[in-house]
């Protein structure tokens, strides 16, 4: 069954729904992570990363999984390597051209914030989704575990992620995540240099 057949109450599908536990995904199962990712995006007003390290060349969002109203995501590391390989695989990679446009619009329409924590560490990666339209406590969800934002295929052993649905647990995450984002400083312009216009 896939996510978007399964969907039920607040968007996150029947099978995944709980209420005191959380469910562990891997690269290899269905779902996969980066098509939760994705579906959760589609149907969230809001999205916050809190992720290490992000290979902007990897992401391949597509524009309709980009629906949300604000994106923040956190970075661990502010990777000149990674930066420097997005504006090549735009023009090189058609798909990843079109994903990496998708990211500029969300910079250009002001949906998009992009911090670096500096000296400022947590583990693992986590992603808090919450609301859709003119609900915002509705349907909101935890990803806690490897995101998939690095590149990272998982070839050299199993990468695990949790969905966490319990509304106090995803509450404390997306508390976390301000604390941490409080502390971090602006890098969007850095970011949006990188990608180019496009």
């Amino acid at each position: 069954m896939s996510i978007r057949e399964a969907t039920g109450d607040g968007g996150i599908p029947f099978h995944l729904r709980t209420a005191n536990r959380g469910v562990l995904l891997d690269q290899e199962r269905r779902p996969r992570v980066r098509d939760l990712l994705g579906h959760l995006l589609a149907r969230s007003a809001t999205a916050d990363f809190a992720v290490r390290r992000v290979r902007l060349a990897a992401l391949d969002f597509r524009p309709d999984e980009l629906r949300v109203t604000r994106c923040r995501v956190l970075l661990g590391v502010l990777d000149v390597d990674a930066l420097a390989d997005a504006a090549a695989a735009g023009r090189t990679h058609a798909e990843r051209g079109a994903a990496l446009d998708a990211l500029r619009r969300l910079i250009a329409e002001g949906r998009l914030e992009i911090r670096s924590a500096g000296t400022t560490r947590w583990v693992p990666d986590f992603a808090v989704f919450a609301g859709s339209a003119g609900q915002p406590a509705h349907g909101a969800a935890c990803l806690v575990g490897w995101l998939g934002l690095d590149g990272d295929t998982g070839r050299a052993g199993p990468r695990l992620t949790s969905l966490i649905t319990a509304p106090a647990a995803v509450a404390s995450a997306g508390r976390r995540f301000d604390e941490l984002w409080l502390q971090a400083w602006d890098v969007l312009d850095v970011i949006a240099t990188a990608l180019g216009p496009g």
